[in-house]
């Protein structure tokens, strides 16, 4: 059957605060909310209001509230009676209006399944390849959200929840029959009155038992809490509960609100999950009948608000964990002027005027676990409220900031929808509920242990994000699922991957000046169709992204090299291939960045059917080197230091040859390494290829080392030694015969060459039919040297790897760092404590893991290590 999915950006419950009246004479007829004092209902009231010929609506005996249908000259009258203590317009809650667009699985899913990615390079998958009726395959591909909270599913070997804990969703209800949802399904109830909150809408019959979801919500919601099938939510076995108080459209009375509260609680829940919010100010209130223009002082706090207060109060007394978003109005809730001012904002055309200090409810209200949000890059979300003491924790959210790029959707929160489907959603609402999950499942490992205990537990076990201790944006950190303790490799401070629904890899870092770092690879994620463009993520010292940007050519950019510069940005190496009618052109690209990403220059070099590859870097105080090949030959090229051309020159014998990598020496030349087909002593094939020129090119030496056996030979990089020597670091390539075909699977190699390049030592590791790479090789301060690269450690898996050697060859040590599928590493550097790790992996993927043949996404892979 053929699913539809809705995209749907930013559908978050906010609160709008609006008197409900009746148009009618003067005065008006509306809805008021009253509170008495000792939390007592007076029967002497009541029947004073009877004779007034008001209606009361709703009673609130455990709370000492009722709300009444009459004239707005009530207000006075009940002022002045001595048992009242507060009576205001009851407010409306409303839905913020949201953007939905029609999606489905043949435009969205099947083109990602038949991008016939490779399970490694050269193997194709087959695109026909079943999944389990029982496989989750929708929450491998989109939720990378909820990967985000159970560390990749490890929590679901943990904890999954049971039925004897129930979550509460107060919302819009929930699709009864979706079948992520209905084993989980435990009841509802509606609170909608018949008509709706308008009176107009016949679908709404006031049926309690109706509380099946008319706009989609709370349906998400509660996927993201319980969802059990294509998705998963957070806690794929909990019990919840729907109480459903908004409809298709329109709003709900906080008197509503507060009777669901109050059913949820009677009906032992133990989380009460409200992906809503609103605000209050202490001070003076005012509200003005919009049809006798008379103005009533409604004290220092609104009705509705005291009464949310007591409701709330109420749940966490009787044991109920209650969890609200913090709102999406990227204020600083804690900022008491800012607050007042968008309240008179948003509510002065409805008659109100706050006078004082503005607050958020119910966030800001004793008892409550409130929740920010975060996009995919662990940043905070572009809407979500803050403030130094307001915010517990946070969750992801979604955010929509790269709307309109390609697949902008794919950062918001995807779950379940109406018509038994699914939709993608953004706002602290899709936040909230990974909170309400998280607080179930401690509830289900250690009992009824209180509200106060489990806030603690969710604030004890976060994963701090910005500044320690409790941040303005983040609270206390990322909400994360229980989980057994994770036995961290000592030599590991944090690894983060970063990526999207596509290959994503990192090729080079760099330590930044405010001790961030740089990243610099390519991306499909985020191209729309089959091209590959550049990919940069700048992050933070903790690895969380600052910015990232995707940059390129029209055809496939391939990034290559990447060095800082002395004003504090950046120069981006790649080589481009751009198919045209008139022929093809691959071509040198250099870009220089500021410090923020802005490209301030390019450069391309090349032509008409010629073949330029950039593949090094060189800085000088006077422009910059770059080396790679031209139509077959190694190549150097220099610039000064706006990238305009000085010179250009080739190099080698009658085959082909190229140059890999390029440094500056002491001597002020330079050194170059690759591999050459121009060696005549071992016939046709790889060898690998050093030579040393002066810096205005002219070559003074070369050297071309090899073996027979047709092993094809690369020299990948090469680092300065501390007796003007040099350590080249490469790959011995052995022939595999396959039937009609050759594959070729390296081994490392690396050695140590005088200032002349006559060897000095040689050492080879693998080469027994197992794939071992080394890509990069650096200097250590203590003397040594460190190469990064990548070990096979199964049938086509593979660990980055990492080996420190000193300067006789010798191991200190060597280390290996992975999971389950493939992991590389492509670059390492050291930094002020320790060392950074580039590469990608295919065991930490955002998006769809590789499963049952069919291959996976990649992601960039960062791993930080002690010194």
């Amino acid at each position: 059957m053929k699913k539809t999915f809705f995209l749907v950006l930013s559908m978050l419950l906010l609160l709008s605060t609006i008197p409900a009246f009746a148009q009618g004479k003067s005065p008006s007829s509306i809805n008021l909310t009253v509170l008495f004092k000792n939390q007592k209902i007076p029967v002497e009231i009541i029947e004073k209001l009877k004779k007034k010929n008001a209606v009361i609506v709703s009673e609130f005996p455990e709370l000492g509230a009722i709300q009444v249908h009459g004239s707005a000259d009530l207000i006075t009258a009940l002022q002045m009676e001595s048992t009242v203590q507060s009576v205001s317009p009851t407010i409306i809650h409303t839905l913020e209006k949201s953007k939905v667009v029609k999606y489905d699985e043949s435009k969205h899913l099947k083109p990602l399944l038949e991008k016939g990615k490779p399970l490694e390079e050269g193997i194709e998958h087959d695109p026909g390849s079943p999944f389990p009726d029982d496989f989750p395959l929708l929450h491998h591909i989109f939720q990378w959200d909820i990967k985000r909270v159970t560390h990749f599913g490890d929590s679901y070997q943990t904890e999954k929840g049971n039925h004897n804990v129930v979550v509460g969703i107060i919302d819009t209800g929930v699709v009864k029959e979706h079948p992520d949802l209905k084993k989980n399904l435990l009841g509802g109830k509606n609170f909608v009155p018949a008509g709706g909150i308008d009176g107009k809408d016949l679908t709404e019959t006031g049926i309690s038992t109706d509380f099946e979801d008319r706009n989609g919500h709370g349906t998400h919601v509660a996927g993201t809490i319980a969802g059990n099938g294509q998705i998963l939510g957070v806690a794929p076995e909990v019990g919840f509960k729907s109480y459903r108080v908004f409809g298709a459209k329109g709003g709900a009375a906080t008197t509503t609100i507060v009777s669901a509260i109050m059913a949820a609680t009677n009906d032992h829940v133990d989380v009460i999950s409200m992906s809503l919010g609103g605000y209050d100010a202490a001070g003076q209130i005012l509200w003005t009948d919009p049809a006798t223009g008379i103005t009533y002082k409604l004290g220092n706090e609104v009705a509705d608000m005291k009464l949310y207060k007591r409701a709330i109060k109420y749940a966490v007394d009787h044991g109920v964990t209650v969890v609200a978003a913090a709102g999406n109005d990227h204020i600083n809730a804690t900022n008491k002027k800012e607050v007042t001012e968008f309240l008179n904002t948003e509510l002065g055309p409805q008659g109100y005027k706050f006078v004082g200090a503005g607050f958020e409810v119910p966030g800001s209200l004793p008892g409550v676990i409130t929740v920010a949000a975060t996009g995919p890059d662990d940043i905070k979300a572009s809407y979500s409220n803050y403030g130094a003491g307001y915010v517990d924790i946070t969750a992801p959210g979604g955010d929509g900031e790269r709307y309109p790029d390609w697949s902008w959707y794919e950062d918001l929160n995807f779950s379940s929808s109406l018509d038994n489907s699914y939709s993608f959603m953004a706002g602290t609402s899709m936040a909230t509920p990974k909170v309400s999950a998280v607080a179930a499942l401690i509830i289900s490992q250690q009992g009824k242990i209180g509200p106060d205990k489990v806030a603690q537990k969710i604030k004890d076990t976060s994963e701090e994000l910005g500044t320690p201790g409790k941040d303005i944006y983040y609270g206390n950190g990322m909400v994360q699922a229980p989980r057994k303790p994770q036995k961290l490799d000592p030599m590991v401070d944090w690894q983060k991957n970063y990526g999207g629904l596509g290959l994503d890899g990192a090729e080079k870092i760099v330590q930044t000046k405010d001790g961030g770092y740089l990243i610099y690879g390519g991306t499909d994620s985020y191209v729309k169709g089959p091209e590959t463009e550049l990919y940069l993520i700048k992050t933070y010292a903790d690895g969380r992204v600052e910015w990232r940007k995707t940059m390129g050519e029209l055809g496939d950019d391939v990034p290559t090299d990447l060095k800082p510069t002395s004003d504090g940005g950046f120069l981006l190496l790649n080589y481009n291939t751009n198919r045209q009618e008139d022929g093809t052109y691959i071509n040198i690209v250099l870009y220089k960045l500021a410090s923020d990403g802005a490209v301030q220059w390019k450069k391309v070099f090349g032509g008409k059917n010629e073949t330029h590859f950039g593949k090094s870097l060189a800085v000088l105080k006077d422009g910059y080197i770059i080396a790679g090949s031209r139509n077959g030959d190694a190549y150097l090229l220099k610039t000064d230091l706006s990238g305009n051309l000085i010179y250009e020159k080739s190099y080698g014998g009658k085959a082909n040859d190229s140059a890999s990598v390029v440094k500056s020496t002491p001597d002020g030349g330079l050194i170059v390494g690759g591999s050459t087909y121009s060696n005549g002593e071992t016939g046709h094939k790889l060898d690998y290829y050093v030579f040393k020129v002066k810096m205005n090119g002219e070559k003074e030496w070369e050297k071309m080392y090899g073996e027979g056996n047709l092993i094809n030979e690369t020299i990948n990089d090469i680092e300065l030694s501390k007796d003007g020597g040099y350590i080249l670091i490469g790959s011995k390539m052995h022939p595999i015969n396959e039937g009609y075909i050759v594959n070729y699977i390296p081994s490392i190699y690396y050695s140590k060459i005088d200032s002349k390049g006559n060897a000095i030592w040689e050492k080879n590791f693998g080469g027994n039919l197992t794939y071992e790479e080394a890509l990069s090789v650096k200097a250590t301060s203590d003397g040594n040297y460190i190469l990064a690269g990548s070990m096979e450690k199964g049938e086509f898996n593979k660990d980055a790897y990492v080996l420190k050697f000193n300067d006789k060859g010798d191991t200190i040590f060597e280390k290996t760092f992975g999971a389950e599928l493939s992991d590389f590493a492509s670059d390492i550097q050291e930094t002020k404590d320790g060392f950074i790790l580039a590469g990608n992996t295919k065991s930490f993927v955002n998006g769809f893991k590789e499963s049952y043949g069919v291959g996976g996404d990649r992601d960039v892979f960062i791993i930080k290590l002690k010194k």
